[in-house]
């Protein structure tokens, strides 16, 4: 027994130096990112939009996640005890912001599924349908997590994360369904089905060289979204599924380290993603830096063209009286 929690302390000592920085590094990175994308949305007048507002609410889930998600792994790094109610409470927390997170960008694809297929109804871009695709959002991720309180799967354990254990698969399929797969495959069909309509409307208009364009950026836009849903939840899955087949034993340390700091990795890598690819905000912020850059203002000089014709006032040359104009002309016979 003391061989086992020698073994923990050791291997908790090197994930503290290690993972956990890292993983402290790219939470603290992504809270102060996300509060500047919501004080930046609120205060630029130009970014009052639709989806500005989805933006917002997907970095304020992004903040209570990660908050969350600290609260929990505290506990695989330092000696905390608490009882099996208040285990599931965090755990039930957990689900629910990561549920917030996942269906934020689901939302986040329905908005732009409006844009473009749907632009002609207009309720579907008002502040107010959105507002309500919001508060369902927040419904369905309180409701999703529900089972975590209800059953009794989730006890405290010593030096592990308040989760659903390896044991209970069908619990765990559950929350690996409905939080991860589902909206996965719900999103492929929404983006296939915005590439597809941004590639006929090409094709009809026929504006080769604008449309290419778009198109790249809107394939960009796409790979890079899938790629980071991807990282967030393809290797955790993994890791489930080889620890469900070796009957609920841990694959390697290693990997298992790898697996809690892809959270918020992506998280990280998303935000810095809307900052660059959007191009409102990104635009809003660079004339914010420019602003807090007094003094490279003030060192520019304003140099003004100079212009003979508008300096020089060219008179007629007066002949006895008469003007070149008026003068007669000489008869050269």
């Amino acid at each position: 027994m003391s061989m086992n929690v020698t073994n923990i302390r050791l291997s908790s000592l090197t994930d503290v130096t290690i993972v956990f920085s890292l993983f402290l590094s790219c939470v603290s990175i992504s809270i102060i990112l996300s509060f500047g994308i919501i004080l930046l949305i609120i205060f630029t007048k130009t970014l009052h939009s639709p989806m500005n507002l989805l933006v917002c609410n997907t970095c304020l889930d992004t903040i209570l996640y990660v908050i969350i998600t600290i609260m929990n792994t505290s506990l695989f790094y330092f000696e905390i005890h608490m009882s099996d109610w208040w285990c599931r409470i965090q755990a039930y927390l957990n689900y629910t912001t990561l549920n917030l997170v996942a269906y934020s960008y689901f939302i986040q694809a329905l908005f732009r599924l409006f844009c473009t297929v749907f632009y002609r109804h207009r309720f579907l871009l008002n502040y107010k349908f959105h507002i309500i695709l919001i508060i369902c959002q927040i419904f369905i991720s309180f409701i999703l997590p529900l089972p975590s309180i209800i059953r009794k799967d989730i006890i405290f354990r010593p030096r592990k994360l308040c989760l659903i254990p390896m044991k209970h698969i069908f619990h765990l399929s559950y929350f690996v369904a409905s939080t991860y797969f589902i909206l996965l495959f719900l999103c492929i069909i929404i983006y296939t089905i915005i590439y597809r309509e941004v590639t006929r409307s090409t094709l009809a208009n026929r504006q080769i060289t604008r449309a290419t364009r778009r198109d790249v950026k809107l394939t960009r836009n796409i790979l890079i979204m899938f790629m980071i849903y991807s990282f967030a939840g393809v290797p955790g899955t993994i890791y489930i599924v080889i620890s469900s087949a070796n009957s609920g034993k841990p694959v390697t340390s290693a990997w298992y380290m790898f697996v809690m700091t892809t959270s918020p990795i992506s998280t990280l890598i998303e935000k810095i993603s809307v900052i660059f690819l959007n191009k409102e905000i990104k635009k809003a912020l660079r004339n914010v830096l420019n602003k807090l850059r007094p003094f490279h203002r003030s060192n520019r000089t304003n140099v003004k063209s100079f212009s003979i014709v508008n300096t020089v006032n060219i008179k007629p040359i007066r002949t006895n009286g008469l003007t070149n104009k008026n003068k007669p002309k000489q008869n050269l016979k």
